[in-house]
């Protein structure tokens, strides 16, 4: 899943990119702007799917029965 947030290479630093990129993605989500992986953040990401086939773009999966 490329939600095309973080366009850099993947380095193992958290810097400004990384930053912006979770902040963009917690405004995407209509999530708190902090600015950090904070749970909510954390649970959507851990929690998406590829829905572009279907023309949506990304989903939350369903996670309850």
């Amino acid at each position: 899943l490329n939600l095309h947030l973080y366009n850099d290479s993947v380095d193992g630093i958290v810097g400004k990119n990384l930053m912006k990129a979770i902040v963009d993605f917690q405004k995407a989500m209509s999530l708190p702007v902090t600015g950090y992986p904070d749970k909510a953040t954390l649970f959507l990401l851990s929690n998406m799917e590829d829905d572009s086939v279907y023309g949506t773009g990304i989903r939350a999966q369903k996670t309850t029965g």
